[in-house]
């Protein structure tokens, strides 16, 4: 019993500190906090999804995207809305708005299309897609790629980069911008003071010849709890002006039902990042008013959880987020929590056996 309880005890969850540095990271990661300290930052590989209890991003501190989207190459660059080579100038790519239309070398002259819009709130987070290129070998800009952050609180004073890269020039002709990125935020609880950026990229400008400005991006952002959302950026890059630049993207603010137990806190759900606790769950011995009446632990809720009200309060077991139990921090886990315990474990035998 003491070997599987000291399992317990020092199996502590995992932790992400970016202090100082800059890590690339792509897929998804799973962590209880990520830190981002000391003008840290990550840049994202293509797609990003970080799943957290926790994920703190500090002032000074960064997560670049630009240009890890969908890629751009002649005569064909990548994605759903690819801005469409051009003889003098290629198009926009596209994204939450559409990409500009390029113009020709005579500065006056419609040249290739800009790609068409396809990101919704409704769709599935995606990449921009990149600008066209053009018949002498300018290539339009990439894509900015995807961020997915799902953590019970977000705090985010940094700021955060997806846009979409600048249309290239070559031998006086020019390449479309790429389109801005994806960014989601789903979370209990959002405080945020920094940015989130998914611009359209410019297209490139040789001359009078002038790429098509990539669209703005698509930035989501939802939340259970009143808080404060992020500023959002999400303009299309510039072209030559008027239909040659990109359009503006799809920024969206949003209400959730973060834990899925059917009530937002809005509609009376008071631990709305708990799963197993709102208005008419069983209340148990966990520090916290889990059927929202008001009360934190009332009637004999220490039966319900085996928590015994014994032991002294520093070497307590607590339920972690309803899921499991945890070794309590004041004990320091390890050997030394469990010296600490060994005098009341021997009372306890000694009156069981009495």
């Amino acid at each position: 019993m003491l070997t599987l309880l000291a399992l317990l005890c020092t199996a502590q969850a995992e932790d992400l500190v970016i202090d100082n540095e800059t890590v690339v990271l792509g897929g998804v990661i799973e962590y209880d906090t990520v830190l981002v300290m000391n003008s840290g930052g990550i840049v994202v590989d293509g797609s990003l999804t970080i799943k957290a209890d926790k994920f703190i991003l500090q002032d000074s501190c960064t997560i670049y995207g630009t240009g890890k989207g969908y890629q751009a190459a002649n005569p064909e660059s990548g994605g759903p809305g690819p801005g469409i080579f051009g003889s003098d100038s290629g198009g926009g790519g596209a994204h939450g708005g559409n990409g500009g239309r390029g113009i020709r070398s005579d500065g006056v002259t419609a040249d290739a299309f800009g790609g068409e819009a396809y990101g919704t709130v409704e769709q599935a987070l995606d990449s921009g897609s990149a600008g066209g290129g053009s018949a002498a070998g300018a290539i339009g800009g990439h894509g900015g790629g995807v961020l997915i952050i799902e953590a019970a609180k977000i705090q985010l004073d940094g700021v955060v980069h997806l846009n979409g890269e600048g249309g290239s020039v070559n031998g006086g002709l020019a390449g479309g911008g790429g389109a801005g990125g994806g960014i989601l935020l789903l979370t209990d609880e959002l405080v945020c003071s920094g940015v989130l950026n998914a611009r359209g990229g410019p297209g490139g400008k040789s001359g009078t010849a002038i790429g098509g400005g990539g669209g703005g991006g698509v930035i989501l952002q939802y939340h259970d709890r009143p808080g404060r959302p992020c500023a959002v950026h999400v303009e299309g890059g510039a072209g030559g002006g008027t239909w040659s630049d990109g359009n503006l993207g799809t920024e969206y603010i949003g209400e959730i039902d973060f834990d899925g137990d059917g009530l937002t806190y809005a509609e009376g759900d008071c631990q709305s990042g708990i799963a197993t606790a709102g208005p008419g769950a069983e209340e148990i011995c966990n520090g916290i008013d889990d059927n929202c009446d008001g009360e934190v632990d009332e009637g004999d809720c220490a039966m319900d959880t085996g928590v015994d009200p014994t032991v002294p309060a520093d070497l307590q077991w607590k339920l972690a987020g309803g899921t499991g139990w945890r070794c309590d921090s004041a004990a320091g886990g390890g050997l030394a929590g469990w010296l600490l315990l060994l005098p009341w474990i021997f009372r306890r035998r000694a009156t069981n056996r009495a």
